[in-house]
C-alpha cells in the first residue's frame, strides 16, 4: 500500500513510455523551444498527467531538476546517513528472520527471508514517509503545478 493519501501519478507513466521519459528530460533541460506537432502532443500528455505546465508561452516541468553533478553532491552529503540506516536495517532484517523462523509454519520457512524483507520495506520506506508527512516535510495537498516524488536529472 502506498503511504500517499491522495496519489497523483504513477511511476509507470515513464517506465512504460521511454519516448515520453526522454522528452520529459529534454523539456526539463530547456531543450524544447519550438515544439513540432508531435512534441506538442507529448507536452499535452505531460500537462494532462501533471508533469508540466505552460505559462507565458513557455512550458516547464513541475518537478525539481538536478544536474548530474548536483545530484551527485546531494547523494555524497547523504551517504553517511544512508550507510548508517542500511547497517541498522540489515541488523533488524537478521533479527526478524530469526524470529520468523521460530514462528512460521514449516511450509513457509523457505519464504522467511522474503517475508522479513517485505515487512521491513513497509516499515522503513512507508514508516519514514509517514514520519516525514507527520512532521509536515511531505504534503499530500498538492497544487495543480506540483508533482510529488518525481525529479529530473539532466546533463551538466
Amino acid at each position: 500500500m502506498d503511504w500517499l493519501q491522495k496519489p497523483k501519478n504513477n511511476h509507470h507513466d515513464f517506465y512504460r513510455n521511454q519516448k515520453l521519459a526522454n522528452f520529459f528530460i529534454k523539456l526539463a533541460a530547456g531543450k524544447i523551444t519550438e515544439p513540432n506537432e508531435y512534441e506538442k502532443d507529448m507536452i499535452a500528455e505531460l500537462i494532462q498527467k501533471g508533469y508540466a505546465f505552460t505559462a507565458n508561452n513557455t512550458t516547464s516541468v513541475t518537478t525539481p531538476v538536478f544536474t548530474r553533478s548536483e545530484f551527485g553532491r546531494l547523494f555524497s552529503m547523504l551517504h553517511p546517513l544512508f550507510d548508517e540506516a542500511l547497517d541498522i536495517s540489515s541488523k533488524i532484517e537478521a533479527e526478524a528472520e530469526k524470529l520468523l523462523y521460530n514462528h512460521v509454519p514449516s511450509h513457509l520457512t523457505e519464504q522467511v527471508k522474503s517475508i522479513a524483507c517485505m515487512r521491513m520495506f513497509d516499515v522503513v520506506i512507508g514508516g519514514s514517509a509517514q514520519i516525514m508527512y507527520n512532521k509536515d516535510y511531505l504534503k499530500t495537498n498538492w497544487t495543480a503545478n506540483e508533482m510529488p516524488t518525481v525529479y529530473a536529472i539532466i546533463e551538466d
